[in-house]
């Protein structure tokens, strides 16, 4: 299975003028993907939020659902990192169906649902409207996020998975994702190029969170910020791109 390495930005909620940094993946659950061989986890309606431990809620009768994964690491060696997730499901398909969230701590087996367990979504989400959850990373965690069905024919042409973190994380999706905003070159320079699926502005955030550029246009010149890290925020649409800068 093919997969993409992306990147979150920053949060600094606390501070004024530094905006929440999240990420946005359009992805879709078919017939073709991967099956959960066994019964899928039930749905006991508790959704949690960060700092809030959450027991194994046991399986439902109904074997055979699809799903995808994504993978979000806390790259910090000290600190523990609150994780917010939303799911919307965005079905146009004739068939589409509600879809269902669960986490894993380091590694995803869908032949034991009880292996690594660490958190679900608690209900299924329903069509265009969006479900959150959070889930706490203690330090240098890695966590699988797992989109699933909630029958052996649950599917849906479009929906969107939302990750929020107060650090930049790593993320890695499975499949079915479409990233929609990107840059070139990077490192970059001087002129740092901009593509994205919807035309719009821009704000550039360093590492701390500041912002350092609002742009306006499709191309931006950067010779005159030091060298580092940095985050590009599309405005619209929210999607965020790490710059690195030489």
């Amino acid at each position: 299975m093919k997969q993409l390495l992306l990147s979150l930005g920053v949060v600094l909620l606390s501070l004024p003028g530094h905006a929440q940094f999240t990420r946005t993946y359009n992805g879709a659950l078919t017939l073709t993907n991967p099956t959960i061989p066994g019964d899928r986890l039930f749905r006991d309606g508790t959704t949690v939020v960060c700092g809030a431990a959450k027991a194994y809620p046991g399986t439902s009768a109904a074997a055979g659902v699809h799903y995808n994964t994504y993978t979000v690491a806390n790259t910090s060696a000290t600190a523990t990192n609150c994780v917010t997730i939303t799911l919307a499901p965005n079905c146009t398909d004739a068939s589409g169906s509600p879809l269902f969230v669960s986490v894993y701590t380091n590694a995803f087996n869908p032949a034991n649902l009880t292996t690594n367990y660490k958190s679900d979504m608690g209900s299924s989400t329903a069509i265009g409207t969006p479900l959150a959850m959070g889930v706490t990373l203690a330090a240098n965690e890695r966590v699988v996020i797992v989109v699933s069905g909630v029958t052996a024919t649950s599917i849906c042409n479009a929906y969107s998975l939302t990750v929020a973190a107060p650090i930049a994380l790593p993320v890695t999706a499975g499949r079915d994702l479409t990233a929609k905003l990107s840059i070139y070159p990077n490192p970059v320079a001087d002129l740092l190029h901009i593509t994205a699926s919807k035309a719009g502005s821009y704000t550039l955030y360093n590492a701390l969170g500041a912002v350092v550029r609002r742009i306006n246009s499709p191309e931006v010149s950067l010779a005159d910020l030091p060298t580092g890290i940095y985050q590009l925020q599309h405005n619209d649409t929210k999607e965020t791109v790490r710059v690195v800068k030489d």
